[in-house]
């Protein structure tokens, strides 16, 4: 065998095996168990997931099924490539990633949420809108239905609540949906379900829509609205200073009104940004975007809340 080619195959052979070798660096080993076998956090604020799913990239937008065995999330990588959903399932007894582009398009999607049945799957998505949408400015929520254990083709959500323009959606057990809206005036707002699809969209009232910070008059912007499947309650984020910075409320529903909005900062010990909340449907964790990483922390405060309140 000449010298040449003898040098040809190590080359070939040591490329080969650091290739295999930065693959193996670069496969992370996830723990067993619900959550992608983290450890539950306590009434401080934890990183959820580090290097899963918070990472040096900025991720926001999460939700969680029931089961906490299939993890849908925000991602931007950079500013360039913009934001995408990215998303952990366990399957044949081992968590796996699922291939991008999740559905079927190489844009920019973001904040996913489950309906509580999680026979569908709400999200944003910048994909081209069909003519019938005239302010092609407008964010409009797209959502995928199950089918077995495959999505859908994306849908985008009907009239008329694409005329108040939406995002992060979130849906009450009895098909209310909650979400950010923008016309005629931004704000939170719902719809209740009406046949297959949803009546026209609630401005709610000013609990929460007018929530103003006496030292920041100026400075009000509710929006994504996380709801509690049982309507009972519902946690969104509000610019609390002139700098936009935003904390978590949380407004509590007796008969037909919402209680005075608390701000739930001093309950979880966070003094810096928080928005996009999600409360795991069994009610025990808070998850919450801040500095670009997901946290997550025990949600008993919510009850301690509500019956103060009370």
């Amino acid at each position: 065998m000449g010298t040449k080619k003898l040098l040809c195959i190590l080359t070939s052979v040591t490329l080969f095996g650091l290739c295999m070798s930065n693959a193996q660096e670069h496969d992370l080993s996830i723990p067993e168990g619900p959550y992608l076998g983290q450890e539950p956090p306590g009434k401080t604020p934890e990183i959820f997931a580090p290097g899963l799913i918070s990472t040096d990239a900025t991720e926001f937008g999460i939700t969680i099924s029931k089961d906490s065995y299939e993890i849908y999330f925000s991602r931007r990588e950079s500013m360039e490539t913009g934001n995408r959903i990215h998303a952990y399932k366990y399957e044949s007894g081992q968590w796996v990633t699922l291939p991008q582009p999740l559905f079927g398009w190489e844009g920019r999607e973001s904040e996913p949420n489950f309906s509580p049945d999680e026979r569908r799957l709400y999200f944003g998505s910048g994909r081209p809108k069909p003519e019938m949408v005239t302010d092609t400015k407008m964010p409009v929520q797209w959502y995928v239905e199950r089918i077995g254990d495959k999505w859908s083709t994306p849908e985008m959500i009907g009239t008329p609540v694409i005329e108040y323009g939406n995002m992060f959606l979130t849906q009450a057990n009895n098909g209310t949906i909650y979400f950010t809206g923008f016309n005629p005036e931004k704000g939170i707002y719902s719809a209740r379900k009406k046949g297959d699809g949803f009546d026209t969209p609630h401005y709610l009232p000013k609990e929460i829509n007018h929530l103003v910070n006496p030292a920041y008059p100026r400075y009000f912007n509710p929006a994504h609205p996380g709801i509690s499947p049982d309507e009972s309650y519902i946690i969104y984020d509000n610019a609390v200073d002139d700098k936009w910075t935003t904390n978590l409320f949380i407004s509590f529903r007796k008969d037909h009104y919402w209680s005075k909005a608390s701000n739930i900062t001093e309950y979880i010990g966070w003094e810096r940004e928080s928005w996009g909340p999600f409360v795991s449907f069994d009610g025990k964790y808070l998850f919450f975007s801040s500095g670009g990483n997901i946290y997550w922390v025990d949600a008993g405060f919510i009850e301690e809340l509500r019956s103060d309140i009370d």
